[in-house]
């Protein structure tokens, strides 16, 4: 799987669909954590991808990789923060604050911007393995 990844050419304009890969390997590794390759595969392609394309969703993704391995350090929830300051208030401003708010263990912002979503984003959001570590509390 890791050598297909070698061969793309464009890998901005294949982001959407190497995202969903990525979420869906998060999945497969939340079922089953002693697949410890699936996480790496999840990592090496997040990475790869983040030389060409590093937005919010390649790094909240990058974190959440690290997060399944260990701890945030100190450093790590800075970048976080920085990233949460500069957010813009699109369609997914709820979807990312809740994200960071679960990086950071931070409950209370979860659950308000995840009470700013509609049923349908909830819903959305739900099916996202970052929500797996609300879900395991």
């Amino acid at each position: 799987v890791e050598k297909s990844f070698e061969v793309i050419k464009d890998f901005e304009k294949q982001s959407v669909h190497i995202n969903r890969f990525i979420l869906n390997l998060l999945q497969a590794y939340d079922k089953d954590n002693s697949r410890k390759d699936i996480l790496r595969l999840a990592e090496t392609i997040c990475d790869k991808l983040s030389l060409y394309q590093n937005d919010i969703t390649n790094r909240l993704n990058k974190l959440q990789i690290i997060k399944r391995k260990r701890e945030l350090t100190q450093s790590e929830k800075e970048d976080l923060m920085k990233i949460r300051e500069n957010l813009s208030q699109d369609e997914l401003f709820n979807q990312n604050q809740c994200g960071i708010a679960i990086l950071l263990e931070n409950e209370f912002d979860y659950e308000y911007f995840y009470n700013q979503m509609d049923k349908e984003a909830q819903s959305e959001f739900d099916n996202f393995p970052i929500s797996n570590f609300i879900k395991n509390r």
